[in-house]
């Protein structure tokens, strides 16, 4: 009951506050599609759908066009702040004793 009324509270809120129709909040209340999901469409690895995704020289060209397709019939969208945590995005701090 306590989920119930959750979802309405939330659908509520939701048209309330962002003039959503119900179509539009079918697809808010979706799962973004993940690697995984395309892995499983593809019926391959998850790393070997992400090299693809990244144009790995060593992913056949036919792979990376059947990953590619599979990702834009699930709508996938990479994760971009995921990519920037990455090592070579962080700045150089450097502290100086006086």
């Amino acid at each position: 009951m306590e989920k119930r009324l959750a979802r309405i509270i939330k659908i509520a809120f939701v048209n309330l506050f962002t003039n959503k129709t119900n179509q539009s909040l079918e697809n808010y209340n979706k799962k973004k599609p993940t690697v995984q999901d395309i892995a499983n469409e593809v019926s391959i690895s998850a790393s070997t759908v992400s090299r693809a995704l990244n144009n790995h020289p060593k992913i056949s060209q036919k792979t990376k066009e059947l990953v590619w397709d599979a990702s834009k019939k699930l709508g996938y969208q990479p994760n971009i702040p995921a990519y920037m945590d990455s090592d070579k995005a962080k700045p150089f701090v450097l502290w100086f004793l006086i």
